[in-house]
């Protein structure tokens, strides 16, 4: 069933050896090609698409000394250990703004309050060019370039996240092939990055980019990046938006340098009462965060996950957290402060959701500061 599958949602890429050497006019989609057939782990055969040649780019951020050892993803994971997420900046549409004002300089205030690390969810897919080139604009590049350049500038650990790639979730036997090309691209680009840069794979994958289907895609998209990151961590996760009650069913690819992720919202309607884009969201305003029967649940949910992460041998990184503010504020700061306490007391990494989103955000543009009683929720005892 598994190699079926496999066959099913990959890839018709070119057949046979990479050459030794590259043009520079080589399309993403070509280059992927090169790495699945170059590679001894990959079963499937593949099969020519085209020839059209854009060119491809390198990032400039580069780290002055390569580790001779492989690394570690326990020791990655402990540098997420506090992580706050940058969202509704990158992840939209390209051309639109969510108002959520972003520049590279405000991560020395984020570092500033002591978080160890940034998650950046980037719209990956509309800045690739559709088939026959899948190749990703420069623009891109230079923005995210800039913000890890600050970051690491701050000590600030980096994710890379591809984001909001809804034409996966919907149909990934028809977009693999420009997934995986997208994935090759940014992987060339940012090989020359530190060990603290992250990749994670696809944000909260669902809908038909689930169960089987999902495992045999990251069979496929981790030798991809494998090529020209052999030791790149890298992070994944299960279907159902990251479900941590969908980790049985996740098959990790075979490989010894994964962070497995989780998303954390639950009880759900506490935490998105009043969610604009959550139909019927308003039913549940005035849902209270209740001790201890809300707390039992958390509990429970958190112990499956040290259990399948002990089995696995595997860093968790809970990826994604945090209330709406449309629940009232001492219900907020005691959920807040008991995920996160869940997440330390397992030794999983974590991000809140998020900077500055309204709603969600720590920080307030229009009054230029940061919530206090939730950074001291997420950064006290």
């Amino acid at each position: 069933m598994r190699s079926t599958l496999l066959a099913l949602v990959a890839i018709t890429f070119l057949a046979g050896a990479c050459t030794a050497t590259r043009d520079d006019s080589t399309s993403g989609e070509q280059l992927a090609a090169e790495a699945i057939a170059s590679d001894p782990t990959t079963t499937e055969p593949l099969a020519s698409t085209s020839d059209t040649r854009p060119p491809t780019t390198k990032s400039s951020v580069t780290t002055e000394e390569q580790s001779v050892q492989k690394t570690d993803p326990f020791m990655v994971n402990q540098g997420l250990a506090r992580t706050l997420n940058i969202g509704a900046v990158y992840e939209v549409a390209r051309g639109e703004t969510w108002g959520n004002d972003f520049a590279p300089q405000d991560l020395d205030d984020i570092a500033a309050q002591g978080f160890t690390a940034v998650r950046i969810p980037i719209k990956w897919s509309d800045w690739a060019e559709p088939a026959p080139t899948f190749s990703i604009d420069e623009a891109i590049y230079q923005e995210i370039d800039a913000v890890i350049d600050r970051a690491l500038e701050n000590d600030l650990s980096v994710i890379i996240d591809v984001h909001h790639y809804e034409e996966l979730d919907a149909n990934p036997e028809a977009e693999a092939e420009r997934f995986l090309a997208i994935w090759f691209q940014i992987a060339e680009h940012y090989q020359d990055t530190p060990p603290s840069v992250v990749f994670e794979v696809s944000n909260e994958p669902h809908d038909q980019f689930s169960g089987d289907v999902l495992n045999a895609l990251l069979d496929q998209v981790v030798p991809i990046i494998r090529q020209s990151n052999p030791d790149r961590t890298i992070m994944i996760g299960p279907d159902q938006w990251y479900s941590p009650l969908q980790l049985i069913d996740l098959e990790l690819p075979d490989d010894d340098n994964l962070i497995v992720t989780v998303h954390y919202y639950e009880p759900f309607p506490f935490t998105h009462q009043g969610a604009s884009w959550v139909d019927g969201s308003d039913a549940w305003i005035g849902t209270r965060f209740r001790e201890p029967e809300d707390h039992v649940v958390i509990e429970e949910e958190f112990i499956l996950v040290a259990e399948w992460a002990a089995e696995n041998n595997v860093p968790v990184f809970v990826g994604e957290f945090g209330a709406l503010d449309r629940a009232a504020q001492q219900d907020r700061l005691a959920w807040t402060r008991f995920v996160r306490q869940q997440s330390e007391q397992y030794e999983f990494s974590w991000a809140y959701w998020d900077w500055a989103t309204p709603g969600f955000g720590l920080y307030g543009h229009a009054s230029g500061k940061w919530d206090e009683e939730m950074l001291e929720a997420l950064m006290g005892s």
